[in-house]
């Protein structure tokens, strides 16, 4: 499986002191930093918690989300519908710190590369911007 996650830029002009930072699971020497701080310390533990299968994790099985199992389904509404679900009750129970906007967050299949598009709104206490989308492509 792989997440291709689109690179994103700090706004310039707008100053954000630092709420969350967490360890930068993509890290090369070549490219970005190692910590990562705000929505992007958000962002990547809302793709390691999308990524992570549920039992896979030693001393906290419980933790993860049912994306991975449900990814190779059939494409369908219900497929979706039932992702969609196990997406909001992950993000609720692990990530408490986070508002998940279920009416506005789409799943979509990418019927030519066998797996989907996660656009995911959101918005995180603490951090002032309303509506946080982030866009993942998961393929198998």
């Amino acid at each position: 499986m792989s997440v291709t996650i689109p690179s994103q830029s700090p706004t310039q002009g707008n100053f954000i002191k630092t709420v969350y930072s967490d360890v930068n699971s993509q890290y090369t020497q070549d490219t970005q930093s190692l910590i990562l701080t705000n929505m992007a310390a958000v962002n990547g533990e809302i793709v390691n918690l999308i990524m992570t299968q549920i039992g896979s994790r030693p001393f906290e099985p419980e933790f993860g989300s049912a994306v991975p199992d449900l990814l190779f389904d059939q494409p369908s509404n219900l497929t979706i519908w039932v992702m969609k679900n196990k997406l909001f009750e992950a993000i609720n129970r692990w990530m408490p710190n986070v508002q998940f906007d279920y009416q506005n967050s789409t799943i979509q299949p990418l019927v030519y590369e066998s797996g989907f598009y996660f656009r995911l709104v959101y918005s995180v206490y603490g951090i002032d911007i309303a509506n946080i989308q982030l866009d993942l492509h998961i393929t198998m």
